[in-house]
């Protein structure tokens, strides 16, 4: 937990627990817990593997990692109730496989990064916290652009309204979709 999660050094750990706890510990012996810990949920970690090529919906994304001072990707799939991290050296579609498993049938939520170009296009959602950016980074640009960037983005901001009205009840999913039709005649004549 204090490597991975909070990133602290070996030497940060130590001062921890003898400070927390009032036990020293040989920097040593912290490296042989984590491999302890690893060997541990390793068996888990392989059913939660298993599981995601039949997931309906995942998440996935990719960010640099240092391992080792070594420049890595730390990846990462999410669905509703299991996620899955790996650090590798690469970032190419055999990890994006490795990740999700190559016979992946679900909805995949990415952003347009070609390593996931192997899922079809029919089951690739794009992420909107990225759309949203690429609204916002259009108005950068004059000011047609402006005014397409900032018609989207307030599009975008109506939808996740409305969504988050589903999510607390206050608002059908039904309703929601109408709601949704009308928005999708706005976008497309907006971009024409």
């Amino acid at each position: 937990m204090c490597s991975g999660d909070y990133r602290m050094s070996k030497r940060e750990i130590e001062l921890l627990v003898e400070d927390f706890f009032g036990i020293p510990i040989a920097l040593g012996s912290i490296a042989n817990l984590e491999q302890v810990a690893g060997e541990a949920i390793a068996a888990p970690v392989e059913e939660v593997k298993k599981a995601f090529p039949s997931l309906p919906v995942v998440h996935a994304d990719e960010t640099g990692w240092y391992e080792r001072r070594q420049r890595s990707w730390l990846w990462g799939a999410v669905a509703s109730s299991l996620a899955i991290f790996l650090v590798r050296k690469t970032r190419c579609s055999e990890v994006a496989k490795e990740l999700l498993g190559a016979t992946f049938a679900g909805i995949l939520i990415t952003d347009r990064w070609s390593v996931y170009s192997w899922v079809d296009v029919l089951r690739r959602q794009l992420c909107w916290a990225h759309l949203l950016r690429q609204f916002i980074g259009f108005q950068d640009h004059g000011p047609e652009e402006t005014a397409i960037g900032r018609s989207l983005e307030l599009l975008a901001e109506t939808m996740f309204h409305w969504w988050h009205r589903v999510r607390d009840g206050t608002l059908s999913r039904a309703d929601f979709q109408k709601l949704m039709a009308s928005s999708r005649v706005h976008v497309v004549a907006r971009l024409q």
